[in-house]
């Protein structure tokens, strides 16, 4: 009996922690400073948590970790792991000939949406050879009118011939340079009127020189040109800035621009129309105080002008050889002698 009170000492004295400062081979202390055997320590805390699920690439993981491997009894299994995020899965590789463009494989050759390149949509939706088919239509309407005064009739026409681009804002590039200053300030005027009736929203820039208008006249920049009554000037000055004019003028309206023509002084404007290349006419005649009647009341200039109404201001009848057809019309004229048009729109395709 004595011997074993001797040997339980002698162990207790072993695995007190404050004693010699270890517990003895074959023992770990706890938290609490108590010696206990290595295996029953194991069983009692569980085995070490289990991995958590491998990343995910297009499916999330669920599965949690497997149970804990203790040094005596099975501890109980670690929490389940964290799955990965949803992949996006792999590149997307096109076939030949075939172009990614976002999410889909296109052809760029005949892709109405990506011609030519990703995201160059053509405005008809037609694409060849990577190259757009087709374009805006263009429009030339010359108006035998300077607007020193002017009717409900006459500013409806000015505005239907202005505001024939869709574009919003209308940029409207303004040629003054031998032009009334009076004149041209009603004439902006009114077409800011207009503007204002029609929900439109206007930016119109002046340009006081041929030059100007040749340097900076591009459906890019504008999508109208207006061009004032050049009454302060010869008929040689205005001949020849419709020569310099005309390549430009043709382009732009080749592209899908518009060129509004007030003309009614002889021989500047009827020069200028035919050294241009806008209008082939012989001369323009005086029609002021005549009656003017609405020939094409359904057309796109003449919608909604009232007919007939008078020329209050200065107005010209234009003598030209051409005859109306599917793309030009005479779309008002007047109640003189021959009843000349007063204003023509032709109609200029892609």
């Amino acid at each position: 009996m004595k011997r074993a009170l001797i040997l339980t000492a002698a162990v207790l004295v072993a695995c007190d922690p404050l004693v010699g400062g270890v517990c003895a081979p074959g023992y770990v202390a706890t938290d609490d400073g108590i010696c206990v055997t290595e295996a029953s320590f194991a069983g009692a805390t569980g085995g070490d948590p289990g991995s958590g699920g491998g990343t995910g690439g297009d499916t999330t993981s669920t599965t949690g970790g497997g149970p804990g491997t203790g040094g005596g009894t099975t501890g109980s299994g670690g929490d389940p792991g964290t799955g990965g995020s949803t992949g996006t899965g792999g590149p997307l590789f096109c076939p030949v000939g075939e172009t990614r463009c976002g999410p889909s494989c296109v052809d760029t050759q005949t892709d109405g949406n990506h011609c030519g390149q990703c995201n160059n949509a053509c405005a008809t939706g037609l694409c060849a050879d990577g190259t757009c088919l087709g374009g805006a239509v263009g429009h030339v309407v010359v108006i035998g009118m300077n607007y020193a005064s002017s009717t409900l009739a006459s500013r409806t026409l000015l505005g239907n011939a202005v505001f024939l681009t869709a574009h919003d804002p209308a940029r409207v590039l303004a040629y003054t340079e031998h032009g009334s200053p009076g004149v041209i300030n009603n004439v902006h005027a009114l077409v800011s009127l207009q503007a204002n009736l029609r929900g439109r929203t206007l930016e119109l820039v002046p340009a006081a020189t041929a030059s100007s208008v040749n340097n900076n006249l591009s459906v890019l920049n504008h999508d109208v040109l207006l061009v004032h009554d050049q009454a302060l000037v010869g008929p040689s000055g205005m001949n020849d800035i419709g020569i310099g004019m005309s390549g430009m003028l043709t382009s732009f309206v080749d592209d899908g621009g518009v060129v509004v023509v007030l003309a009614t002084s002889d021989p500047p404007m009827s020069a200028f129309l035919a050294s241009s290349g806008l209008l082939p006419n012989t001369a323009l005649v005086s029609v002021t105080g005549t009656q003017i009647s609405n020939d094409e009341p359904a057309s796109a200039v003449g919608l909604g002008v009232p007919s007939p109404f008078l020329a209050s201001s200065a107005a010209a009848g234009i003598i030209t050889s051409v005859s109306p057809d599917p793309w030009l019309t005479f779309v008002m004229s007047s109640n003189a002698m021959g009843n000349p048009p007063v204003v023509v729109h032709r109609v200029v395709t892609p």
